[in-house]
């Protein structure tokens, strides 16, 4: 069932019906149609993200305690109880949509050598939506580890089942099976390192779309889900250059007549900072995901009052950067 739902939404924007460009082949025959392909992975992630990810995580991704007279949809998503039914609900969307993405970035993975090999000259942009591409295929595929698959330590070696990993476009006689947590989470880690060393500046031109800031801002994320604090730190500081500006940004922000910097959980102000660093630097998630995800972050590793502390200090910021002007993406 889940080889034969990805096969069928296996495109989208690359089966568009222009004369001459019959198949996937023949769609990539310039520099152009690259940037064009990447631009539509874009707007798939932006409809991922904006119909379902903004509460799919929180029911699925950060281990919400569920009610025992729980019955439904909702029941099942937890338990991870999926059946074919569910194609036409939140459960079967979120996984259609993501591999369509994923699919997608295979496709730009695939074909931009030949394009960079027949343009030499537009080099630098093609390796930058290459970059891209393998971006967007470590998102997807961490928002369907969230969404499909036990936390990472669930199991103590990751043993336990991942989701599909899509390195290429496969065949339609391949057989596609679930790898385990580790190698999902090892999958997600080399896209990003990939993108990484594509990426030629550590800031996007287009702030539209993810840069090298981007990729440590993501697995700073990644790294913190597998409970690995010490990369999860290392990523978030290379993020953060401007350690004492955003510190500063925190401090201007707590009631001082209620809480003291210096006595607040370390753990409070790393994902205050991580969150910043998203909200500026990370454009294809929404302000309100990134509300969600760190407030539940704090909740899960810091302490019981962390995830009140956290939302209210991070409205505050956001209220102030927008109207700086600083902080360009809509609240809602």
């Amino acid at each position: 069932i889940c080889a034969v739902a990805i096969m069928s939404s296996s495109c989208h924007f690359l089966e568009v019906e222009k004369i001459g460009k019959s198949d996937i082949e023949s769609f990539f025959e310039s520099e152009e149609s690259v940037e064009a392909a990447v631009t539509g992975c874009m707007d798939i992630l932006n409809g991922l993200v904006d119909d379902y990810m903004i509460l799919y995580p929180e029911i699925c991704g950060d281990l919400v305690v569920m009610n025992a007279s729980e019955s439904g949809m909702w029941s099942y998503i937890y338990n991870f109880d999926l059946s074919e039914s569910y194609n036409t609900t939140p459960i079967g969307f979120v996984w259609n949509d993501a591999y369509e993405l994923v699919l997608n970035a295979c496709e730009i993975i695939d074909y931009a050598p030949q394009v960079k090999k027949s343009y030499p000259n537009a080099a630098a942009m093609i390796d930058r939506q290459v970059a891209h591409a393998h971006y967007l295929r470590a998102i997807a595929t961490f928002y369907l580890a969230l969404c499909y698959s036990q936390h990472y330590s669930y199991t103590a070696d990751a043993s336990h089942l991942g989701v599909i990993l899509m390195s290429s476009f496969p065949n339609l006689n391949a057989e596609l099976r679930r790898s385990d947590a580790a190698d999902t989470y090892r999958f997600i880690i080399s896209d990003l390192k990939k993108a990484y060393g594509l990426y030629d500046d550590d800031r996007a031109p287009d702030p539209h779309f993810p840069s090298r800031a981007a990729v440590q801002a993501l697995l700073a994320r990644v790294y913190l889900y597998m409970e690995d604090y010490g990369n999860a730190v290392a990523c978030a500081t290379d993020v953060i250059d401007n350690y004492d500006d955003y510190l500063k940004l925190i401090d201007k922000f707590i009631p001082k007549s209620s809480w003291d910097i210096s006595r607040i959980p370390v753990m409070d102000i790393v994902v205050l900072q991580i969150a910043i660093a998203e909200l500026l630097r990370v454009p294809s998630v929404p302000i309100v995901v990134t509300i969600n995800e760190y407030v539940e972050l704090a909740k899960c590793y810091s302490t019981a009052k962390s995830g009140t502390f956290v939302n209210g200090i991070l409205y505050s910021i956001i209220t102030h950067l927008k109207s700086e002007g600083i902080l360009l993406k809509p609240i809602d």
